[in-house]
């Protein structure tokens, strides 16, 4: 419910996070959260920048993105509004919101508008091509350019020289295609 409060299709915001949910771990996201909580908590991302939640996000990807969200008039129209300083509370409610799925579905959904709104083309594309940029910047980064923006992915829990490595983008296409 919350993508389409956004204007996101839900289609698309799921298949951008599939990879993610392919290599999900309830051991591992455990301890990377207590880690977090602990250490981000204290010193920032300095202390401690590991992806948490079923979406993978860090600290420093929402960092990054309430900033940018911050310089919309969006916020307004939302009326999400972020604590942008360092401090011990800052950091504390941030933690709580990366634990939290319909955070990390609003967080989702703030990605994805923005992202759209810093390459309008990107809606004319077909889309396929939208899964598989949009897949892809949330993979690589929120920064990069256009052109560039396309990595390799692995699903192993700890990569070893056999391991096969995918296109991140492809296997948000293959859920998107299979979930229509």
């Amino acid at each position: 419910m919350i993508f389409p409060e956004f204007g996101i299709r839900t289609e698309l915001a799921v298949a951008v996070v599939f990879p993610e949910l392919v290599r999900y771990s309830a051991l591992m996201d455990f301890m990377e959260t207590t880690a977090v909580k602990a250490l981000y908590q204290q010193k920032g991302v300095k202390g401690a920048d590991f992806s948490i939640g079923r979406f993978q996000m860090k600290p420093s990807f929402v960092e990054d993105l309430e900033r940018q969200w911050m310089r919309t008039e969006w916020r307004h129209e939302y009326g999400i509004y972020f604590d942008l300083s360092e401090t011990l509370e800052a950091h504390r409610i941030c933690v709580l919101r990366l634990d939290d799925r319909n955070w990390q579905c609003i967080y989702l959904a703030m990605f994805l508008k923005l992202l759209y709104r810093r390459f309008p083309e990107l809606a004319e594309e077909e889309d396929i091509e939208q899964v598989r940029f949009c897949s892809t910047a949330y993979n690589a980064s929120f920064y990069g350019t256009y052109e560039c923006i396309r990595r390799f992915y692995h699903t192993d829990f700890i990569p070893t020289p056999g391991t096969k490595r995918y296109a991140y983008s492809e296997i948000a296409v293959f859920y998107y295609k299979i979930a229509l």
